[in-house]
C-alpha cells in the first residue's frame, strides 16, 4: 500500500495489508507518510532549475511521485516540464 497512486516508492510502502488489515498498515505507515509534505516543501525549495519558469507558482516541479517513477529520484522535477512550460506560455484568449 502506497501513500499515492503515483508515488510507488518502496521506502513509503506499507505491506501485509491482507494479513494485518488496512487500519493497521495505515497506523504503521502514518509517521512516514506524514513526513511527505515536509519533503515536498524541501523539494520545491531546492529545484533551482524551476525558479525562472513562468508556471512556477502553479507547478513547483510537478508531481514528486512521477519524478520518482521517471527519474528514480523524487527530489527532481518531473518529466513533463517542457509540456507544462509550453502550456503556461500560451497567450490567453481575452
Amino acid at each position: 500500500m502506497y501513500p499515492c497512486v503515483m508515488f510507488l516508492n518502496d521506502n513509503y510502502a506499507g505491506s501485509n495489508v491482507h494479513r494485518n488489515g488496512m487500519a493497521s498498515v495505515i497506523r504503521t505507515m502514518l509517521p512516514r507518510w506524514a513526513d511527505l509534505p515536509k519533503r515536498e516543501r524541501h523539494r520545491q525549495a531546492s529545484l533551482s532549475e524551476c525558479r525562472d519558469c513562468v508556471g512556477w507558482a502553479h507547478c513547483k516541479g510537478g508531481c514528486m511521485g512521477r519524478a520518482d517513477a521517471v527519474h528514480g529520484d523524487p527530489m527532481t522535477p518531473e518529466d513533463r516540464c517542457q509540456l507544462r512550460q509550453a502550456v503556461y506560455s500560451w497567450p490567453s484568449e481575452e
